[in-house]
């Protein structure tokens, strides 16, 4: 959550920096960008790995984007962007493969308030950062850096074990960072680019392409305890490439041109002054309307 409140405050920081530059300089467009496509998950996993069980999904998924680019200058610029990831369910259930075969010789009561089916269907992932515009009458392309938050599901066990026909009590559980959490949020750099064709003045049709690469490792911790000594053992297992993703998507973008309204004020404003001009002319040369100024 410190991570987001960050992310926040950095897009708050950007858009209070450009408005108070724009009071100096004229804006030249915002871009809102509304696209819709394919997700594809890039994490290395493994068969038979605790990390791979724990945060498996769907290779391919489907993504909605939304996005608010701001150039104050002919080139240079800053974005904003949010994409929701459609995951659905998980595709594995850890409770299956970790807890179900110890069925045979304990009994298994099972601490955790939901089920696979009830985790977070929806992921998303938030980025700010700079934007560049290279742009002719019919063509514009929007390279862009930053970085942001990843969202991603995590599922977690928390067990209580006890022998069958013995007094055998453990206790079984993998949690993250944040214990009670069953999502992480990954610190991440993001690159993309959109190519724009510009079918009118107000809209675009663009291709987008985004890649999402994690700045930080993945842990999560699985713990097996004795109820009678208490004594845990542990083992951290970790990945630095969950978070790891690809887009693809097409959409329709529509340019806002800040600075047309002030141009067409200067248009009126030199027409009206061309006007004035023409009668003060008139006025001095053939004494019409001598009493007006």
């Amino acid at each position: 959550m410190n991570r987001i409140y960050l992310l926040l405050l950095l897009s708050v920081f950007c858009v209070t920096t450009q408005a108070q530059s724009s009071l100096k300089e004229i804006n030249r467009i915002i871009q809102i960008d509304l696209s819709g496509g394919a997700n594809f998950d890039l994490s290395h996993r493994t068969e038979r790995n605790m990390m791979t069980t724990l945060t498996d999904r769907r290779k391919v998924v489907p993504a909605l984007d939304m996005r608010i680019l701001h150039f104050p200058s002919q080139r240079w610029g800053w974005y904003i962007n949010l994409e929701l990831k459609m995951i659905g369910e998980q595709i594995r259930s850890c409770y299956q493969e970790i807890c179900q075969p110890l069925e045979a010789n304990y009994y298994i009561k099972n601490n955790i308030p939901y089920t696979n089916s009830e985790l977070n269907k929806t992921t998303f992932n938030m980025s700010t950062g700079v934007a560049y515009r290279i742009e002719n009458k019919r063509w514009a392309f929007y390279p862009r850096l930053g970085i942001g938050i990843n969202n991603h599901t995590c599922q977690t066990i928390d067990i209580e074990l006890k022998g069958k026909g013995n007094n055998e009590l453990y206790s079984i559980n993998t949690y993250l960072p944040d214990k009670y959490d069953n999502y992480v949020n990954i610190f991440m750099a993001t690159l993309g680019i959109s190519t724009n064709y510009k079918l009118s003045k107000r809209c675009d049709l663009f291709l987008d392409m985004a890649y999402v690469q994690p700045l930080e490792n993945v842990h999560v911790t699985y713990t097996k305890s004795n109820l009678y000594d208490k004594l845990p053992e542990k083992q951290t297992y970790k990945s630095s490439t969950i978070g790891r993703d690809f887009t693809v998507s097409i959409g329709l973008g529509f340019p806002i041109y800040l600075n047309r309204a002030q141009k067409t004020a200067q248009k009126k404003t030199t027409q009206k002054e061309r006007m004035r001009r023409i009668m003060e002319h008139k006025r001095k040369a053939f004494g019409l309307f001598p009493d007006n100024k």
